[in-house]
């Protein structure tokens, strides 16, 4: 390969992280915009906490129904996997860790379409994760035959489902990276009157 061509390939090499360097800048900064720009109400893990109408990022209309964070924990890829009886091959990408919310969804009598899983988010004092598709319908072996991240349950009854979020080492710092137990992570969701977040403890906490 001549002198040019490897200069080319090597600027080309610098363009692209450059290029995801900004893309993730601006998504963050969007986010976190968006995000202080409402009104914010926290609760503690264990609390039911009312959805409220659109109360999940993408779609569905949630009123009515609840939601409680039950546990939490960060897991690498391999012990997540054997958790939930899948493999690599089942997922179109690879995280290096997953944050998992294990959460409990009431209907209390309710005729709304059902809660999108997918529509949680999970954010930190600098970073953010989006629930995947893929991950969520592994995660939970209801919806593994449709793909579909939907739930919808019948008036006056409760579900328990796992709703995973993807982590990846490049969003993060190296100190917070070797010390994600120790991170505050919040399990999020939104309606027309702002922001709710539901404290996910570190495992140390819950100890």
């Amino acid at each position: 390969m001549s002198k040019k061509a490897k200069r080319f390939l090597l600027l080309a090499a610098i363009l692209l992280l450059a290029g995801g360097w900004a893309w993730r800048y601006t998504t963050l900064n969007d986010f976190y915009g968006s995000l202080y720009a409402q009104v914010r109400d926290t609760y503690p893990m264990g609390e039911i906490v009312p959805i409220g109408d659109s109360g999940t990022k993408y779609g569905m209309n949630a009123g009515g129904y609840s939601v409680r964070v039950d546990d939490f924990a960060i897991l690498d890829l391999p012990e997540f996997l054997e958790q939930i009886s899948a493999s690599e091959a089942d997922l179109t990408s690879l995280p290096d860790k997953v944050a998992v919310v294990y959460v409990t969804l009431f209907n209390e009598d309710s005729q709304a379409p059902g809660v999108n899983l997918a529509g949680f988010w999970l954010h930190g004092i600098d970073n953010y994760a989006t629930a995947e598709f893929g991950l969520v319908a592994l995660a939970n072996p209801v919806l593994r035959a449709s793909g579909n991240p939907g739930i919808s349950l019948s008036p006056g009854t409760e579900y328990s489902v796992v709703i995973p979020f993807s982590l990846y080492e490049q969003y993060f710092g190296m100190d917070t990276w070797r010390n994600l137990e120790e991170y505050d992570f919040y399990f999020c969701m939104s309606n027309p009157d702002g922001e709710k977040d539901i404290r996910c403890q570190s495992v140390g906490e819950r100890g």
